[in-house]
């Protein structure tokens, strides 16, 4: 399904009923706008993706429908609406960027595609063979219109493509008053097109069909190049396939994970119940009774002159009052069917059903917009999944190349720490997991074209999670130890985010009470009152890009045996990340990359090993700035840091000066990068200097 011309401000993918749908919206309001639709039981898998070749006017999605690969150009051209000459150029010119697009995204497409591209093209096709037949109204003898009509057929005919509703009875697609024209098109490969696809053309609107002037709907239906006996063979083998039952593994005496996972998925799985949203009470009967009520006034009103003229008022009262009766049955079944979800919320809660309690949340919930990963390449055009993945793949050995670093001399650690009770309360603190070994979330406002507008999430196996809690359960204490006189705020033992801000703000509070102090005013100069040189404050939020990104495996050492920590422990978490492989999965896909650096985010121990490194930082300050600096002028949560000065001479202020600057320079020198986009200065000053 697609449609043009919505006249839509947003922007992105979501799922309504049965329908998956994409939408382009045009960068000017009420213009434009191209929706497509695809049912989802067509869709073979979650590996597709969209770009907007031109916004609100050309939109591309690839993916796959059925088992063949698919690619859709929904195209809204820009109408020949144009009053004078300046007009009429930029129209044209706006008109062949849209077909040169189009032309450069087609180009780009292998021959073992399918393409379908439909929309509004505002322009009259003409016949040529095996392009488009003879059922063509023939348009405007212009001559930039003739130049552009003979572009277009030549880069139909250049790509392959036939128009399906050119072949039958001449048909308009567009009606209206002052003329019809055929300006719609539905067009495919030539090697896809049969007698039936051959076939398309207009048939009724569902809705609004009582319409004289508009556009009409066409309907196409073309045949997939798949090859359906060998997913009937494919079906077939999996359903005489017997997985083996829990109790014969379980009495193996090597079990393979994969013949778990089949008996599992076989003999054990539970199909989920699809939760359905309490429909709205009928209130039917209500609103007829209003509008009979209503009908019954009017009659009565109506009967005499002298009833018509007095009774138009009464009417107009009765119209208000059913207009807010209406409104207070809408409102009130509205607020019942919410209390009926909330009410089952609150049941599923109990029942400790965490799944359905957070179904029920989301049907109240604000949608939240499903951005999908859709990578382009250096000019701008879709990629394949293998494709998208070696863009991935190449991005994350830039990310975590680091320095070579020698690996410490592997101590055995105590064995009372890995006895049977020990992996027992380990494994009753995991989490539900997820297979996936390297998982990217797009970062909030920014495009998912580029792999560095992505977060990455490391997902590991239970049995990891719980190798590395008992770990930490052991390495911990030493690090909570050395935070004790750090400010670190984050990832600490009775500490919250209240901490720090209760620090900013009795920061801006002893500020503004020293600005108020000082008066500066005409009245006070003529007072002779005496006059303050400087006085005020100044504070510097700094935002580290990529911190958890760019911690070294040396600084990672040094940072942990600072805190006292034991040499085979530190080098224990040392190994596990330098042996670490990640494993970049995306689409199908699948690739693999040594980590040279990095702490993994969605790693047990990466919030410990991070601590240990800003006890290292703060260390180090004070090396530079003196012993209990940061803890008079510094706040950090998690990778935020904060610094605060109190300014009451000129020398106060060139000592915060040259604090913030070293501050930054050991930063700099620990490996780490300030994003000067994300951080901020605040300075208030008063007195004679300013």
């Amino acid at each position: 399904m697609a449609l043009q011309e919505t006249h839509w401000s947003i922007q992105g993918e979501w799922q309504s009923g049965d329908w998956y749908l994409v939408h382009s919206p045009a960068p000017k309001p009420k213009q434009g706008g191209v929706l497509l639709g695809i049912r989802k039981d067509l869709l073979a898998s979650t590996h597709y993706s969209w770009n907007e070749l031109v916004p609100g006017r050309l939109l591309h999605w690839r993916g796959c429908i059925g088992k063949q690969a698919c690619d859709i150009f929904n195209m809204y051209q820009h109408a020949l609406t144009h009053k004078t000459e300046e007009q009429k150029q930029m129209t044209m010119k706006n008109r062949r960027g849209v077909w040169q697009q189009l032309d450069r995204a087609l180009s780009a497409l292998p021959f073992r595609s399918s393409i379908v591209l439909l929309g509004d093209f505002n322009m009259v096709l003409q016949p040529l063979a095996r392009v488009s037949g003879k059922g063509i109204h023939l348009g405007s003898q212009n001559l930039e219109l003739r130049q552009e009509r003979s572009d277009v057929m030549e880069i139909l005919e250049r790509h392959r493509l036939v128009a399906l509703n050119t072949w039958g009875k001449k048909q308009c697609t567009y009606k209206h008053p002052s003329g019809n024209s055929q300006i719609d098109y539905v067009l495919i490969r030539q090697q896809q097109a049969d007698k039936i696809s051959r076939t398309c053309g207009p048939v009724s609107a569902p809705i609004a069909s009582w319409r004289t002037a508009g556009h009409e709907i066409l309907l196409a239906s073309f045949p997939q190049s798949w090859q359906p006996w060998k997913t009937r063979d494919h079906r077939a083998a999996q359903a005489g396939h017997s997985a083996k039952s829990l109790e014969t593994i379980a009495g193996m005496q090597q079990p393979s994970l994969a013949a778990l996972q089949a008996s599992l998925q076989q003999h054990h799985n539970v199909s989920s119940v699809k939760l359905v949203k309490p429909a709205l009470r009928d209130v039917n009967g209500e609103v007829l009774a209003i509008w009979r009520d209503l009908a019954r006034a009017r009659f009565r009103y109506s009967r005499d002159r002298l009833g018509r003229l007095f009774g138009a008022w009464q009417l107009a009262l009765l119209k208000i009052r059913a207009r807010r009766n209406i409104k207070r049955i809408a409102r009130q079944r509205k607020r019942e069917q919410i209390l009926s979800i909330l009410a089952m919320a609150e049941s599923a809660g109990e029942q400790h059903q965490s799944r359905d309690y957070y179904k029920y949340v989301r049907m109240l919930a604000p949608k939240t917009q499903n951005r999908k990963i859709c990578l382009r390449d250096s000019d701008g055009q879709l990629q394949n999944p293998a494709q998208e993945c070696d863009q991935l793949t190449t991005y994350v050995q830039g990310l975590f190349a680091g320095p070579a670093y020698e690996l410490p001399d592997l101590a055995p650690l105590p064995e009372e720490w890995f006895v049977a009770p020990e992996w027992e309360d380990a494994i009753k603190h995991m989490k539900s997991h997820k297979a996936v070994q390297l998982a990217w979330l797009p970062k909030p406002g920014k495009s998912t074209a580029i792999p560095a507008n992505l977060r990455t999430i490391g997902l590991m196996g239970c049995d990891s999670k719980a190798w590395l809690y008992i770990l930490k359960k052991h390495a911990n204490p030493f690090v909570q130890t050395a935070l004790r006189d750090i400010p670190q705020y984050a990832y600490r033992v009775q500490a919250s985010t209240s901490d720090p801000l209760l620090r900013a703000s009795k920061h801006c509070h002893t500020v503004r009470e020293m600005l108020a102090s000082c008066q500066d005013d005409l009245t006070s100069r003529l007072a002779n009152q005496n006059q303050t040189l400087l006085i005020g404050g100044m504070m510097a939020s700094l935002d580290l890009s990529k911190a958890f990104d760019s911690i070294t495996h040396e600084e990672m050492y040094l940072a942990l045996i600072d805190t006292g920590m034991p040499e085979n422990l530190a080098g224990m978490l040392l190994r596990i990340h330098m042996n670490t492989t990640l494993h970049v999965v995306h689409k199908g896909c699948e690739r693999k990359v040594s980590m040279g650096k990095d702490l993994r985010q969605g790693c047990g121990v990466a919030p410990m090993i991070y601590a240990a490194w800003t006890c290292r930082l703060c260390k180090q300050l004070a090396k530079h700035l003196g012993v209990g600096w940061h803890q008079r002028h510094k706040s950090i949560y998690a990778d935020d840091k904060h610094g605060f000065w109190e300014i009451r001479s000129l020398g106060d202020l060139d000592k915060a000066r040259k604090a913030l600057g070293t501050m930054i320079q050991v930063i700099t020198s620990l490996g780490m990068t300030v994003n000067s986009a994300k951080s901020r200065i605040v300075i208030a000053l008063k007195g004679i200097c300013t």
